[in-house]
């Protein structure tokens, strides 16, 4: 019990205790590539975050699963890396989105994302029914040869050996087919071969595809006259 008289005071008593506030996570996108384009079976350039403050680790998920062994993540200390090499076999330009949602001290976590968009290889395909070695005479139409362009093949370039031939043979391409027709006016003395060779252009500058062929010009025939004699009528 305390008595309180003139000139006294009770004893005071003093609690303490502690308020801890932790940090939201963060992540920062260190490099400025997070929407790359890539050919099939390019590396891409490696993507690179910074965990800091509440971010001690990460999830992560593809909303294509199909690229999620060969593009990974890393994680270094508070340094997380994505990186690899795609070797899908894709027939059309496909996007892959990704989204990063940190883990760490159980306040609020932060989620990024980003795309790697995969271009296909070129190709090209010629019809089986047409012939790309054909001979035939001189003023002879040539027959059709017809070439399919697919996946990441829009375009092409030709070149020949000889382009004496080129003003005769017309390339042509409608949609994705490519054809071959002319007819060689070439007044050629012996039998002569010209080789062709088409090679695709198209998206991303991914790898090209080459084919060759061949036109065989057959010379038409001539008969001269090498020598007349009088002495038969004398």
């Amino acid at each position: 019990m305390c008595i309180r008289d003139s000139g006294n005071t009770c004893s005071s008593t003093t609690v303490t205790g502690t308020i801890t506030v932790l940090p939201d996570d963060k992540i920062t996108l260190n490099t400025a590539n997070n929407t790359q384009s890539v050919c099939e079976s390019t590396p891409i350039d490696d993507i690179v975050y910074t965990l800091s403050e509440g971010a001690t680790g990460y999830v992560f998920s593809w909303d294509n699963n199909s690229i999620s062994t060969q593009v990974t993540f890393t994680l270094t200390g508070q340094t997380l890396t994505l990186s690899g090499t795609p070797t899908i076999n894709i027939v059309t330009t496909t996007l892959y989105t990704y989204t990063v949602t940190t883990t760490g001290v159980g306040c609020i976590t932060q989620s990024v994302s980003g795309t790697i968009t995969l271009i296909p290889d070129h190709k090209i395909t010629k019809r089986a029914s047409d012939n790309d070695t054909q001979s035939v005479c001189e003023n002879v139409q040539i027959a059709p040869i017809r070439y399919d362009l697919a996946e990441g093949a829009t375009g092409f370039t030709k070149t020949w050996d000889d382009f004496s031939i080129d003003a005769d043979i017309i390339f042509t391409q409608v949609g994705q087919l490519l054809t071959i027709t002319g007819t060689p006016t070439i007044d050629v003395v012996t039998t002569t071969v010209y080789t062709y060779t088409v090679t695709t252009t198209g998206l991303g500058n991914c790898k090209a595809k080459t084919v060759t062929g061949t036109i065989t010009v057959l010379p038409n025939h001539n008969i001269c006259l090498l020598y007349t004699s009088d002495a038969a009528d004398e």
